[in-house]
């Protein structure tokens, strides 16, 4: 891997384009800019600190400028595009130092169209004198600032400050970002009218989908039948099942001192009001309306995230903290004048009995293919097939011992006696032993990192 020499000329400290690593193995090391020969289609990007290479403190040039891909979405489509974060993002940290690598892929969408760019920055230095660095997944702005501009008015405002732990960095941030005049005067109304398409637009379409499958399961032989469907029972039921959903997800850190009342009395007629547009030439009775406006309601107060949602990761070493720690957050749009955060989580090697970490961010279906050692879906297919072949065993087995006299329900008493014992078999392999298998194959990858020389942890084992 060969380095670039020291650039004071970048006023963004972003990352430079093509492969590259962010390491840092010392809270007082200089700062190395490594890029590695080859990239991949959507280029990967890395930050790195070495020790005792010889470097100097180096800033990286001005971002490269995207090149967006000719990718729209109708505006009739429901907007769910950008609450997928497709990109991937890791971080491999053990006690000599840790690692942040980002491919450059991101998807940006003004809330009807969107654009898929293959050039993007999405690592930062946070602090021109603090070993700290910056990883962006998801939306690339806050409130309509790009994240980058942010980066770089908290690095050149108070990035000079020593803060004792890197959650005290994240958290500093987050509320520069929150407070600053660039982001303070942003309108919520964009952010509230998004929520409302998506909730309306999710209801909308399950309802499509179960009238298109009622239609079809009560045809008789292939002829399609006038259905006798009552709409509004079951737009009622769909409504109650999104709110259980959201109801699930606790409320956002950020605004846990919020009442549903409270944004009820800020957005209520905002809600009303684009209901009845998106139900145009339809007639919604005033319960109808009110059950509308919970799901938004819940929406607007529970951590789901959104459209506008972003991953926000920082990492590096604290004053105090003698091994790396990360910090990582989503933070989303504006509500009732606060940024709606949650999920703030920190892992630190510090506080951890773990000796070597690798943790990926955004989409992880390939990375926790490499660290887990078995896809996902192959694990839910097998269980689907455990608990399918235990059905047909479990029902042949009851019709050879069933006695000849009896009664259809005591026949489907048995017959759900058999398909509930076999649901426990599946349960007990994905909640049991497939997260076993994954924890143990897990356990050795950490391990082989945990003893990687920190020259090593720019690459990683096998990345």
């Amino acid at each position: 891997m060969r380095t670039w020499p020291n650039l004071k000329d970048g006023p963004d400290h972003a990352i430079p384009t093509s492969s590259q690593s962010w390491l840092r193995t010392s809270r007082r090391a200089p700062l190395k800019i490594g890029r590695s020969t080859t990239a991949t289609r959507a280029e990967t990007r890395t930050w790195s600190h070495l020790v005792g290479l010889g470097a100097n403190e180096a800033e990286a040039r001005d971002h490269a400028h995207a090149r967006p891909n000719s990718v729209e979405t109708s505006p009739d489509e429901p907007l769910l595009l950008r609450g997928r974060r497709m990109t991937t993002e890791i971080a491999v940290f053990n006690r000599l130092g840790i690692a942040l690598a980002s491919d450059s892929a991101v998807t940006i969408t003004d809330g009807r169209h969107v654009k898929i760019f293959n050039t993007a920055d999405k690592l930062f230095e946070l602090s021109a004198s603090h070993p700290i660095g910056l990883m962006i997944n998801g939306s690339m702005d806050c409130l309509g600032v790009p994240w980058e501009v942010l980066v770089k008015l908290f690095r050149r405002d108070a990035g000079q400050i020593p803060r004792p732990t890197v959650a005290a960095w994240a958290e500093d941030f987050v509320k520069f970002a929150e407070t600053h005049a660039l982001t303070s005067g942003a309108d919520d109304g964009g952010y509230i009218d998004h929520l409302i398409e998506r909730e309306i637009s999710i209801v909308q379409g399950q309802t499509v989908d179960r009238m298109v499958m009622f239609v079809f399961t009560s045809s008789d032989d292939h002829k399609i039948q006038r259905p006798k469907l009552d709409i509004r029972p079951l737009l009622k039921e769909i409504i109650n099942a999104r709110c259980a959903h959201l109801s699930s997800k606790p409320v956002a850190d950020s605004l846990v001192t919020l009442s549903e009342s409270d944004v009820k009395a800020a957005y209520g007629g905002r809600i009303r009001s684009r209901t009845i547009e998106k139900f145009a030439g339809q007639s919604l009775s005033e319960e109808e309306l009110s059950h509308i406006e919970a799901m938004i309601v819940l929406a607007c107060l529970r951590a789901e995230p959104s459209d506008f949602s972003a991953g926000v990761i920082v990492a590096g070493y604290g004053d105090s903290e003698t091994y790396p720690a990360m910090y990582s957050i989503d933070v989303d749009g504006r509500i009732a004048g606060r940024l709606k955060c949650f999920g703030g989580t920190q892992v630190s090697l510090h506080t951890s009995s773990d000796r070597g970490r690798v943790i990926s961010f955004a989409q992880t279906d390939v990375i926790e293919r490499l660290l887990k050692g078995v896809d996902t879906r192959f694990l839910r297919k097998t269980a689907d097939y455990i608990r399918d072949a235990a059905t047909s065993v479990g029902n042949a087995i009851e019709e050879r011992t069933r006695k000849k006299r009896v009664g259809k329900k005591e026949i489907e008493q048995r017959r759900k006696a058999v398909r509930d014992v076999a649901e426990l078999v599946r349960r007990e392999y994905v909640e049991k032993t497939s997260v076993e298998l994954k924890e143990g194959f897990s356990r050795d990858f950490d391990s082989m990192v945990a003893m990687m020389p920190k020259q090593e942890l720019r690459g990683g084992p096998g990345l």
